[in-house]
């Protein structure tokens, strides 16, 4: 019955039974015929084979069979697994909501803690400016305010009137005190008591003035230079001409002026080291820098002046030559000392650059400066020199004169 369905549907799909009923031709009939016969041979083939996998098709039917209980057992075990992690979920979600609960309580705890320590401290502190300041230890009177300072007010300010009473306690010592500091710090800069500045210029960290610090101490630094500078410029002018070392003075005092500033910004950067942030050094060295290029320009000068080089410079002919014996001191002597108050000056930014660890600083451009006024006499007192040297040696090897006024009219 099954072959028989299958091929009348086969034949279905070839030709309607409308069809063939309406066939009268016997080829026509022929050609349907051998149609339908090659598609009962595919069709019987395919049964055939079907047939032939019967038994392998019911092994794995069995094998379905008997896979379907543990199916069922694995799909109860994910049920139960499935209940088993939303009550771990459950569970997680009120124990993470007691761990937040437990961290604001130890957030109220530690905000607890940390205002008993803040009215210790506050207390220590009051106590201890007053025992301080009476035994006129202003070291240890700073320290008390620095922690004083350090206390979150707005935690504890309003808790009780002993608390408020403290803090006005330590106000009116930190008022006190950095009076004291500054009247103490002007004394000792006055007195010349280097040890003295150095000590108090470190107390200003330690209540709160920084930069008050740093303004006092740098002016002080300033001081120090400008007085430097005055005095080996002063004891230069005084030298005697016959003093061999006369020729090179002004070198000399520039050498001393750049070796003393940067002794005075090397001992600084102990000072700020131990007591102010990095950046402050750029800001000190920078105001001695300012006082230490005023001194060298003022040092210049005088060597301009008294070196003639400015009526050297614009003389030509033998007039150069005159004028530098009235100071009985040759040309290339001039030269020689201009040379090495560049090199030195040279060697002072260089110190300065590695000090503050840059390669350039904008503080130095007054240095620069005078380094390139100095080349720019030094190359016009060099161009006088040659040709000072050039007209000796006309005059010696072409004596004839007008020969010479020619040559000199050339050269000049």
């Amino acid at each position: 019955t099954l072959l028989y369905t299958i091929k009348f549907e086969v034949m279905e799909d070839i030709i309607s039974l409308e069809e063939i009923k309406s066939l009268t031709d016997a080829a026509d009939i022929q050609k349907i015929f051998l149609k339908l016969r090659e598609q009962e041979e595919s069709v019987t083939k395919d049964l055939d084979q079907l047939l032939k996998n019967q038994a392998h098709l019911e092994t794995k039917m069995q094998n379905l069979n008997q896979i379907l209980p543990q199916v069922s057992t694995i799909e109860k075990g994910c049920l139960s697994l499935r209940d088993k992690i939303n009550n771990t979920n459950v569970l997680a979600e009120k124990v993470s909501r007691k761990v937040r609960e437990l961290d604001m309580a130890k957030g109220h705890v530690e905000s607890c803690i940390s205002r008993v320590n803040d009215i210790i401290a506050l207390t220590r502190c009051v106590e201890g400016v007053e025992e301080t300041m009476s035994a006129d230890n202003l070291e240890q009177a700073a320290q008390h305010i620095s922690k004083y300072l350090q206390i979150d007010k707005s935690l504890i300010s309003n808790i009780d009137d002993d608390v408020v009473g403290s803090f006005a306690v330590l106000k009116d010592a930190e008022l006190r005190i950095i009076n004291n500091i500054n009247s103490r710090f002007d004394t000792a800069a006055k007195e010349g008591d280097e040890k003295g500045v150095e000590k108090f210029a470190k107390l200003y960290p330690l209540v709160g003035r920084s930069e008050d610090g740093l303004s006092k101490y740098s002016k002080y630094l300033s001081g120090k230079v400008s007085s430097r500078g005055q005095h080996h410029l002063t004891a230069a002018l005084k030298m005697s001409k016959d003093d061999k070392r006369w020729g090179v003075m002004f070198a000399d005092t520039l050498t001393r002026l750049f070796e003393d500033t940067a002794r005075i910004i090397e001992d600084c950067y102990l000072v700020l080291d131990t007591a102010y942030e990095t950046e402050s050094l750029q800001s000190v060295v920078s105001v001695i820098q300012e006082e230490c290029i005023r001194q060298a320009r003022n040092t210049f000068s005088n060597f301009l002046q008294t070196r003639n080089v400015i009526d050297i410079t614009t003389s030509s002919g033998n007039a150069a030559q005159p004028a530098a014996q009235e100071q009985d001191i040759k040309l290339d002597q001039i030269l020689e000392e201009m040379v090495i108050m560049n090199s030195r000056a040279e060697m002072y930014s260089n110190f300065v650059k590695r000090k503050l660890q840059v390669e350039e600083w904008d503080g130095l451009q007054g240095m620069y400066s005078l380094q390139n006024e100095t080349m720019g006499h030094y190359i016009t007192l060099e161009t006088q020199f040659m040709k000072q040297n050039i007209q000796k040696v006309c005059c010696i090897c072409w004596p004839n004169k007008r020969f010479v006024d020619v040559l000199r009219t050339k050269i000049g």
